[in-house]
């Protein structure tokens, strides 16, 4: 069964794909940050019953493009917009290695609007994907989100404790530290 962080994952690796050379930022944002950037908060979860044996975990997710003026931002937010669109809103799922299943996650409608963001004094856009998720009830891998970190490694590398440092990287795996 497909976990909520090889979803979130497969999605990041999507937009990364699309959108090229932006240094990605997870959960939160360092005061000094590079920009062009995009940044994946934690996704916002909603869940409710769906069958007698199920249960369905809407995932809303806010992901902010940062770069030089809000229209590099809101390009970069509509290439990745884009590229979702282009594949019919299905987005291949990844295992632990970085690789495709064969398996695809189906988004639901985007949104993508330019946002004022007077803290960072840069370009910013914010692109709203969401995505349902069904869970059976009695599943003990189908527990919603926690805190969790998500690490990268790139292709010429072999894991790290750390993102990948380049703002080229390309991820090609990942590996989950769940937070108590």
């Amino acid at each position: 069964m497909v976990t909520p962080e090889q979803e979130a994952a497969s999605v990041m690796r999507y937009i990364l794909d699309a959108v090229g050379n932006l240094r990605p930022y997870y959960h939160n944002i360092p005061e000094e940050f590079a920009v062009p950037s995009v940044f994946f908060p934690m996704p916002e979860v909603t869940a409710e019953p769906d069958t007698f044996l199920s249960y369905s975990a809407d995932y809303q997710w806010y992901v902010k493009f940062f770069a030089g003026t809000t229209g590099e931002a809101y390009g970069a937010g509509m290439t990745a917009l884009t590229a979702i669109q282009a594949g019919r809103r299905l987005v291949p799922l990844l295992n632990e290695a970085g690789e495709r299943t064969g398996e695809r996650l189906r988004l639901n409608d985007l949104s993508l609007k330019a946002v004022d963001d007077e803290t960072t004094g840069f370009g910013t856009a914010q692109l709203y994907v969401s995505w349902k998720s069904r869970r059976p009830y009695n599943d003990k891998t189908s527990l919603l989100m926690r805190n969790f970190h998500l690490y990268l490694h790139d292709k010429s590398e072999e894991e790290k404790t750390e993102p990948a440092e380049t703002a080229g990287s390309a991820m090609v795996g990942y590996y989950l530290q769940e937070q108590g």
